[in-house]
């Protein structure tokens, strides 16, 4: 099997947490470190053994991972995600991109100007009952 990709998860509340579950089942990826500054971030870093920062920089400045999944307030989103687009580290932002037009339109410039890949993570988009109303709306129109 190839290299697993390493992933620094960024907010350790309730979809942080999601994340590494998902993670942690995956056969293609692996938990790099965790970015969290509540208490919280320590008994975890401790319960899934990587590396906890409570500051970006220093983790892009120490141990850069491959991917990260940034899951934080949504006010937070903006500056923590262009963060890691400058260095070239591939973003999955969770939802909504921003609390505002004009920071998500930073983030997407950003994303195009360090040609370093962004995606937003609508979840729900393959949940089974989603699938299910849209089929039925298809059936109907």
């Amino acid at each position: 099997m190839s290299k697993k990709i390493k992933i620094s998860v960024v907010g350790i509340g309730l979809m942080g947490l999601q994340h590494i579950k998902a993670i942690q089942k995956s056969k293609f990826a692996s938990l790099h470190s965790i970015v969290e500054i509540k208490k919280t971030g320590v008994e975890l870093s401790n319960k899934f053994k990587v590396p906890l920062y409570k500051d970006i920089k220093i983790l892009l400045e120490k141990n850069k991972p491959d991917a990260v999944i940034v899951a934080t307030p949504n006010i937070l989103h903006e500056t923590d995600t262009i963060k890691f687009l400058k260095s070239k580290i591939p973003v999955l932002l969770e939802k909504p991109i921003s609390d505002n037009i004009k920071s998500a339109k930073k983030i997407i410039s950003s994303a195009r100007s360090n040609r370093t890949s962004l995606l937003i993570g609508y979840h729900r988009r393959h949940n089974s009952i989603v699938n299910n109303v849209k089929k039925i709306i298809e059936f109907i129109f």
